[in-house]
């Protein structure tokens, strides 16, 4: 098991100022087994994927709980019975004392169905993302990007054992999971090759349009299921930046699915080699850099990308304090060219600092930009920049 120190202190963190703390994330990306490493004794655990369990809160949220008021409880898959929400919060105003509540989900609350009243003030929310090359070692980056950063993908004992994994993983969430997280009936069929499409668009700008004409379905039925594949955690939309100055820029987020073992299952990459060789490797190098350093800065800043339709671009732009301070050009390689159109768009936006991130090598000045690895950018820069 890899014990996920940095994340687990952080959760604690918060459980000391609030009452309820809530886990939100991809299914099977570790939510359960942080939570059962936060506490020694005095937990409560209940797991609603248990129909014991489930009937126990169906049968009386309030009378049930009672009986641990000074005992942690712990609820996981909390969106089966999106009630609970509400009820929780009368009990939290009665003893607003910290430590009370831990609530697990793989569904953002606000899309599923029934969930009427909030915790504002009363929870503190955590995303907990996939393994990072900080969890997992520097030194085994290759295959975290390779299997993904789902534990039991990237902890297989091979790659044809993670792999095999993720296959049945994807074909549970669309068949199974998907319906269950939100509470509602979706067309398994659109839902598996939607992902399909998805993966091979992966770091493309959403274009509403052209899927629905790839699913021979309505934009709003496909806008309707990306709605849930993000609001599962299993797609994110990088949203562009929006700079005050007269350029005609482009407005659509572009996509990228959460975890890149996720992304080469969809594919049907299964090696490090089929990987390099593949057509997507740039997008889904694109999209792991991004993932590490979103697992890295969380809300202490803000991300985009920024692209006008005249070709000027920035794959990453990190603002701080609502000014664009970091600008980054992510290439697949580690001997980069960098076209007229990055420069062009620190400009537009002025950018303080440039950095040119490859796979490993670097640590030169390349036309006022810093051309540095991965690794290296993660470990002896990013930090600094968002301090």
């Amino acid at each position: 098991m890899i014990e996920r120190l940095l994340l687990i202190d952080s959760i604690k963190r918060k459980f000391e100022k609030f009452p309820c703390v809530i886990l939100l994330g991809l299914r099977q990306v570790g939510k359960t087994t942080i939570s059962k490493s936060l506490f020694a004794s005095d937990v409560k655990y209940l797991d609603l994927e248990k129909p014991k369990d489930k009937y126990l809160l169906e049968a009386g949220v309030s009378e049930y709980l009672e009986n641990f008021f000074d005992s942690v409880v712990v609820i996981d898959e909390v969106q089966l019975l999106p009630f609970i929400f509400s009820e929780l919060r009368p009990i939290i105003d009665s003893n607003k004392k910290s430590s009370r509540f831990v609530l697990l989900g793989s569904a953002n609350p606000t899309l599923v169905r029934g969930v009427s009243e909030s915790l504002t003030g009363r929870a503190a929310y955590i995303d907990i993302l996939p393994l990072s090359i900080e969890e997992v070692g520097v030194e085994n980056y290759q295959k975290r990007w390779l299997r993904g950063g789902l534990p039991m993908a990237y902890t297989a004992e091979t790659n044809v054992d993670a792999f095999e994994w993720l296959d049945e993983y994807l074909r549970s969430y669309i068949e199974r999971d998907f319906s269950m997280l939100f509470g509602i009936q979706i067309n398994v069929n659109i839902a598996r090759r939607m992902l399909k499409i998805v993966a091979s668009v992966n770091g493309s700008t959403l274009n509403t349009s052209d899927l629905s004409r790839s699913l021979g379905v309505s934009n709003s039925t496909t806008n309707n299921y990306l709605d849930l594949l993000e609001g599962g955690y299993f797609i994110n939309r990088l949203q562009p930046y929006f700079p005050n100055v007269s350029k005609r820029v482009v407005k659509s987020p572009k996509l990228y699915i959460s975890d890149e073992g996720i992304l080469h299952s969809l594919a049907n990459i299964n090696t490090y080699e089929s990987l390099i060789d593949h057509v997507l490797v740039g997008a889904s190098w694109e999209g792991f850099v991004i993932n590490q350093i979103r697992s890295i800065v969380g809300k202490k800043v803000e991300l985009y990308f920024y692209r006008t339709q005249v070709g000027a671009e920035i794959d990453l732009l990190i603002v701080k304090d609502n000014r664009p301070y970091v600008a980054i050009e992510i290439k697949n390689s580690n001997t980069p060219s960098i076209s007229k159109g990055f420069y062009l768009a620190c400009e537009d936006v002025g950018v303080e600092h440039k950095y040119i991130i490859t796979k490993s090598e670097g640590g030169y000045t390349l036309k006022n930009a810093r051309v540095i690895g991965l690794v290296d950018f993660l470990t002896k820069e990013l930090d600094n920049l968002i301090l």
